[in-house]
């Protein structure tokens, strides 16, 4: 009978059979290179199930096994290092956490091989004891017999690999062996089952393709040929709207270096980070995870303290640590101001800071300003969003308007021009025969990549992606192919994509000189598509990816003396401002009279007002899409888009309002397959534009359909409307109606709000005459907004919603 950690519930018993333990150990000589000469510190204690792998492991190979009382009764670094010297011990099996808190240059020379497992390591210093000496990573639940797999731990690693199964063991991914999922175990190795617990047995013991597996509730991914360690089935939770597995936000928050050990769990909305350092690691901490990880995984509130509870075993105490979390409460009265509002959300407040400076991020906003306008502050988005001080908005500065006109973003775009035009159109002796493209991990941008390697095969494309190094592009660029067709990377791009490192609003586009210098001898074309996306950041934070960004494309472009620009631009040049007309045609310029609503549309119209300027030095074509929605076959969409995330709160609200709104719907499929079709047209114009839109779905019909799909969603009177959201409960829902619906409720606040309002098409035709012509010719039709199409996406949505 061995006992499992506990470390995330009760304890329980596991049945073992002596048979699964030989071939254990077995393998585990082999691997650590056990030999009469090898001496084995025996430091875990004799209750946790892995000691039994180091006593026999050791014993049975004719090594020596050394004990140390000394480290029992008073455990220290110090004392360990000193253990290690004096007896000359050649192997170790030690806890993860002990990594970081030991310099690599500190280990005797005879420590030839250490053990580690049940938790993921600290990588730097995992790297630095790899280059000292051979470090093995075991992987294995009690219930099948200590250890199931083995990893050579490599310097490079920045994941935390389960390494190969043992000669005994058969590992699959769920039920389908798919790319991820929950690790399932099979064979001789596995237990008996749980001592008096048959629930838990028909659980976790299952029957499948006529073998027995284990279902280890650990969640892996396929890289390659390996599998990784993603986080805890039973962990994984789902905040604001999105699915979080805790342990990758801990393992980043381990990277930054500020904390040797990190817990991440959830309490009353807020996402809370207990971590093992003081408050002055507050600032790194956010700092790295800004690097790393979307705004949406980042902590709101942090805890600190110098020791975390752990186990006997030396694993973190999850259920110490959830217990924690759960005993700090909310203020028991409501927020009378901003700043109160800021305290609740964030657990805390800095009236010399920013919102964002603090740990805000853009779904914050939204609440923010929900609860904001109940008290009478009438913010901005933006203004939040900014980096005006907390106390200043609160103060009265939150009345001030920012200027969004046409002409102010006119003279913004020509004050860029100075970086295209003065660029000398060098001679180009390369081939010429590669694509450049930017954006490619994007949404649309992927799936686009996907069309175009499918449809010429003699295509090659460099993709320009933001990433430490040119494996992480690529692995990027991977996930998001993958994201619309599993596998299709893989077998599509071949040789004939490269990724390179580098960021489009960085001088040179952000490479080396010899990077740069090979593109412009060799590209031909370039699809820029990489943009920022973001309806609630200030245009002053989207300028330099949206506009400096085109402006350092451009820039390339008229030195490479490329064939043409491919532009994605967005109908919200149009339909964001006050002066949309009944009817938008390709043909139109930007309207130099317009106000532009939302930073977002502020920088793309500012973007294509630079395009216009530069057709005399690019042949340009702009490609202005509608709203980009889910695939039209399977529904998937990222599940942070804003039609899905007020759906949902209209779901949760249970009704929505009966006034006649209509909102544009491009389903991605048809959008990149149209993108790439005209990419391949011949263009003699030297700037052309193309509308690509699937027309618009009244809000009447949306709400029929998710109402089919098992919503339970009435149409009510406006008043009735917002009465309602006024006593809803849940913020984040709240918010998003409020702001996506303004047009119905708050008129007079629609020109602040435009940027956020989901109903941009009601009352307005987007003509795609042209496009739709050339995109006939090529039999690409636009699949029209059919009663299927949105079956298909109310059906994926709410399934979302459930999970």
């Amino acid at each position: 009978m061995c006992w499992t950690s506990g470390s995330s519930g009760s304890p329980k018993g596991a049945m073992l059979e002596h048979r699964g333990l030989p071939r254990v150990i077995a393998d585990q000589v082999r691997a650590f290179e056990l030999d009469p000469s090898a001496r084995s510190l025996w430091l875990l204690r004799p209750a946790f199930d892995a000691s039994l792998s180091d006593v026999f492991s050791c014993l049975l190979a004719g090594g020596e096994l050394h004990l140390a009382p000394e480290l029992d009764s008073a455990f220290t670094q110090e004392r360990l290092l000193r253990a290690l010297g004096e007896r000359g011990i050649t192997h170790a099996d030690l806890p993860p956490s002990l990594l970081p808190r030991i310099p690599a240059d500190q280990l005797p020379s005879s420590l030839r091989c250490v053990i580690i497992g049940g938790e993921a390591p600290d990588f730097p210093s995992a790297a630095a004891w790899a280059r000292k000496l051979t470090l093995i990573n075991v992987y294995g639940p009690t219930e099948c017999s200590i250890c199931t797999s083995l990893l050579y731990w490599r310097p490079g690693y920045q994941r935390a690999y389960i390494g190969e199964p043992l000669s005994a063991v058969e590992y699959r991914v769920g039920a389908e062996d798919g790319d991820e999922g929950e690790l399932w175990i099979a064979g001789e190795q596995l237990a008996r089952g749980y001592w008096q617990a048959p629930e838990l047995d028909a659980r976790r013991f299952v029957e499948h393709a006529g073998k027995r597996w284990y279902r280890t509730g650990d969640r892996v991914r396929r890289d390659d040929a390996q599998l990784y360690f993603v986080g805890r089935v039973d962990r994984q939770l789902k905040w604001r709207g999105q699915l979080i597995a805790p342990e990758e936000v801990e393992a980043e928050l381990v990277r930054s270096g500020a904390c040797s050990r990190a817990y991440v769990g959830v309490h009353q909305d807020r996402l809370v980070a207990v971590v093992s350092a003081d408050v002055s690691a507050e600032p790194a901490l956010r700092d790295h995870l800004s690097e790393r990880l979307p705004r949406w995984m980042h902590p709101t509130d942090y805890r600190f303290q110098l020791d975390l509870p752990e186990t006997p075993s030396g694993k973190l105490d999850l259920s110490s640590l959830y217990t924690q979390v759960a005993a700090n409460g909310e203020p028991q009265s409501p927020p009378q101001d901003l700043l109160e509002i800021v305290r609740t959300q964030l657990g805390h407040v800095d009236p010399s800071k920013s919102y964002f400076a603090q740990g805000g991020d853009s779904l914050g906003v939204l609440e923010v300003l929900s609860q904001a306008e109940s008290l009478g502050l009438r913010l901005k988005p933006e203004q939040l969003a900014s980096d005006r001080p907390l106390g200043a908005l609160q103060a009265g500065d939150a009345q001030s308007e920012d200027t969004a006109s046409g002409a102010f973003l006119d003279a913004d775009a020509r004050a860029c021009l100075d970086r295209v035009t003065t660029a000398i159109p060098r001679g180009n002796s390369g081939e010429r025969s590669w694509t450049l493209v930017t954006g490619a991990t994007g949404f649309l941008g992927a799936r686009c990549l996907l069309s175009l390697l499918e449809q010429d095969p003699a295509r090659c494309f460099v993709a320009l992606v933001r990433a430490q190094n040119p494996e992480q592009a690529r692995e990027r660029l991977r996930a998001a192919c993958d994201a619309h067709a599993p596998g299709a990377f893989a077998h599509l791009s071949g040789e004939r994509l490269r990724c390179i490192t580098g960021d489009v609003s960085r001088p040179d586009l952000g490479l080396s000189k010899e990077a740069y210098a090979w593109l412009l001898a060799n590209t031909h074309e370039v699809i820029h598509g990489a943009a920022r996306v973001n309806l609630v950041l200030p245009y002053a934070v989207m300028r330099p990816a949206n506009l400096l960004g085109t402006a350092e494309v451009l820039r390339f472009c008229r030195l490479a003396q490329v064939s043409r620009l491919h532009y994605a631009s967005t109908l919200s040049v149009f339909a964001a401002t006050d002066r949309c007309p009944a009817e938008c045609f390709e043909r139109d310029p930007l309207d130099l009279a317009a106000q532009v609503s939302g930073g977002y549309a502020q920088s793309k119209w500012a973007a294509e007002r630079l395009l216009e300027l530069c057709a005399d030095h690019v042949p340009i074509s702009c490609y202005r899409f509608g709203l980009i929605t889910g695939d039209s076959h399977t529904g998937y969409a990222p599940s942070d888009d804003w039609l899905t995330r007020v759906s949902r709160a209209f779901v949760a609200l249970g009704c929505a309002p009966s006034a006649d709104l209509a909102f544009d719907l491009t389903p991605v499929d048809y959008a990149a397959h149209a993108w790439a079709s005209l990419i391949d047209r011949a263009r003699p114009a030297a700037f052309t534009r193309y509308h690509v839109s699937n027309g618009s779905v009244s809000l009447a019909r949306w709400v029929a359909a998710l109402n089919e799909a098992g919503a339970h969603i009435k149409q009510v009177p406006t008043e009735t409307f917002e009465g309602r959201l006024g006593t809803h409960t849940v913020r984040t829902e709240q918010a998003h109606l409020t702001l996506a619906t303004t047009r119905t409720h708050q008129p007079s606040r629609l020109d602040a709000r435009r940027g956020l309002d989901l109903f941009q098409a009601t009352g307005v035709r987007f003509d795609c005459k042209h496009a739709e012509e050339q995109l006939a010719s090529l039999g690409v039709r636009p699949p029209g907004a059919t009663q299927t199409l949105l079956s298909s996406y109310a059906a994926h949505l709410l399934e979302g919603a459930r999970g």
